[in-house]
C-alpha cells in the first residue's frame, strides 16, 4: 500500500512539474509574435521646429508582415507666431523585415503626410515703394502635402510589450502659404537673406513650392495583442 502511495505521489509532482513549466512566460530571446495593434506617442513631433504637435497614432496588421499606421496631430505652439492652431496627418504603410522573432525589428516604411494650420502675426511693412512704413497684424494659412521613405528600428524594452521606435525619413512636400496682406507690401529694416534664414520669409509671402525633407522619428508605445 506504502508503495502505491509513494508511486501516486511521484506522478502527481511530474504532472504537476510539467504543467507548471507549460504556464512559464515564453524566454523574451525566442518569442515569435505579430501584434494585432499598437498604439503609439510621437515625442519628435512636439520638437518640431516647424509644425511642433502633439501626436499619437494607432498601428495594425494588415498582411503577413506589413503594417499600416495613421497618426494625428494637434498643434500646440505658437512660437513663432502671435497666434497658431492647425493640424497634422500621416499614413505609413511599413514592412518589418526581422518577423518578429527577437526585441529588435527593422522596417521600411512609405508615408503620406498633410498638415494645415492658421496663424496670426505682425510685421513692419514699408508701403508704396516706402514712401511710408506701417506696422500691420495680419493671418497666415499654410498647408503641406507629400511622401517620404522611412526607415527604422522597433525594440522592445519592457514585458515584450513597450517599445521604442527611432527612424529617419526622406521625402518631397509641396508647400503653400497664402496671407492677407496688401500687394504693395515690403519689408522694412531687414534684408530679405535675414528673413529666410529665419524662417519669416514662409510669414509674409504668397508661395508653393516643393521641397526636399529630411526628419528624425521618434516613438514610444505598446502592443495590444
Amino acid at each position: 500500500m506504502s508503495r502505491k502511495i509513494v508511486i501516486w505521489i511521484a506522478l502527481l509532482l511530474v504532472t504537476s512539474v510539467n504543467s507548471f513549466a507549460q504556464l512559464e512566460p515564453i524566454p523574451s530571446d525566442s518569442f515569435n509574435f505579430k501584434p494585432l495593434l499598437s498604439v503609439k506617442l510621437v515625442p519628435s513631433a512636439f520638437l518640431n521646429f516647424t509644425i511642433p504637435s502633439a501626436q499619437a497614432g494607432v498601428e495594425y496588421r494588415a498582411y503577413k508582415n506589413l503594417y499600416v499606421g495613421h497618426e494625428f496631430g494637434y498643434m500646440v505652439n505658437e512660437q513663432p507666431y502671435l497666434w497658431r492652431r492647425g493640424l497634422r496627418h500621416m499614413t505609413e504603410a511599413r514592412l518589418y523585415l526581422d518577423d518578429f522573432s527577437s526585441k529588435d525589428n527593422h522596417f521600411f516604411g512609405l508615408q503620406f503626410r498633410y498638415w494645415w494650420f492658421r496663424a496670426v502675426d505682425e510685421g513692419n511693412f514699408c508701403r508704396q515703394n516706402c514712401l511710408f512704413t506701417q506696422t500691420m497684424q495680419y493671418q497666415i494659412e499654410q498647408s503641406g502635402a507629400g511622401t517620404a521613405i522611412t526607415y527604422g528600428r522597433k525594440r522592445y524594452f519592457i514585458n515584450d510589450k513597450i517599445f521604442m521606435e527611432p527612424a529617419i525619413s526622406i521625402g518631397r512636400i509641396l508647400r503653400k502659404n497664402e496671407t492677407d496682406l496688401p500687394n504693395d507690401v515690403d519689408l522694412n529694416g531687414f534684408s530679405e537673406v535675414f528673413f529666410n534664414l529665419f524662417g519669416r520669409n514662409d510669414r509674409w509671402t504668397d508661395y508653393q513650392k516643393n521641397v526636399v525633407t529630411m526628419h528624425f522619428h521618434l516613438r514610444l508605445g505598446i502592443d495590444i495583442r
